[in-house]
C-alpha cells in the first residue's frame, strides 16, 4: 500500500492537480486509476512498466458511465482521494 503524502506522489509521478484520476486501456478498455499509474510508474513495485494487466502501454483518459462507479477499485481510489491521501 501506498504510504506517502499526495504532494510527494505528485511530485514522483510529475502530475498536477488538473490531471485526470481514471483511464482507460486502449487495447482492453480496462479501467486504470491514478494509483494504478503511480505503481506503474514507480520502480521496485511489482507492476513496474506494466500500465493495464493485458500489457498495452497506450491508454487514454475516459469519463466514467454511471455503473463504474459500482467497482471497488474506484470506491478504493474515491476513499483514498477523500483521506487526501491520492
Amino acid at each position: 500500500m501506498i504510504t506517502v503524502s499526495a504532494e510527494q506522489l505528485r511530485a514522483k509521478a510529475q502530475v498536477g492537480e488538473s490531471d485526470y484520476d481514471f483511464y482507460r486501456c486502449e487495447k482492453c478498455g480496462h479501467l486504470i486509476t491514478r494509483i494504478d499509474e503511480i505503481r506503474a510508474f514507480t520502480a521496485g513495485t511489482k507492476t513496474h512498466g506494466r500500465i493495464c494487466e493485458c500489457g498495452c502501454r497506450k491508454y487514454r483518459p475516459v469519463n466514467m458511465p454511471w455503473w463504474a462507479w459500482f467497482l471497488p477499485k474506484v470506491w478504493r481510489f474515491a476513499w483514498l482521494r477523500i483521506r487526501g491521501i491520492v
